[in-house]
């Protein structure tokens, strides 16, 4: 029987308090490796200890990793703090858009999970 792809797709979402569902992740930092857009890697390894330390799953043996979507935002220089970015890669710095906001890029993952599912 034909399923369509899209009922096949699941997520691991976080939940915070009742009803806030986030994605499950962080910003990228320097011990990943180099900067993303010069290290492909980096990204991978940031996505791998982010998950690791929101869930204790270790995403290290999976083998498939799909850029799935990219999202680049301004945030207003008040907002935009190391403690509460959400950020899979580094803004470029202070300034970089429109009146003084800073440009980060959240970065969206699927992977094959099923290569470290517990049987």
């Amino acid at each position: 029987n034909f399923q369509h792809p899209s009922l096949k797709l699941q997520f691991l979402m976080g939940l915070k308090g009742k009803a806030d569902v986030f994605l499950i992740g962080g910003p990228w930092d320097p011990r990943d490796g180099g900067h993303p857009e010069r290290d492909p890697g980096a990204l991978l390894r940031t996505a791998t200890r982010t998950f690791m330390e929101a869930t204790g799953l270790d995403l290290s043996g999976c083998t498939q990793w799909v850029r799935f979507m990219e999202v680049v935002y301004r945030r207003s220089p008040s907002s935009s703090s190391s403690s509460s970015s959400k950020s899979s890669k580094p803004s470029s710095g202070e300034g970089d858009g429109p009146s003084g906001a800073v440009l980060e890029t959240c970065v969206v993952f699927l992977v094959d999970a099923a290569a470290v599912a517990v049987p």
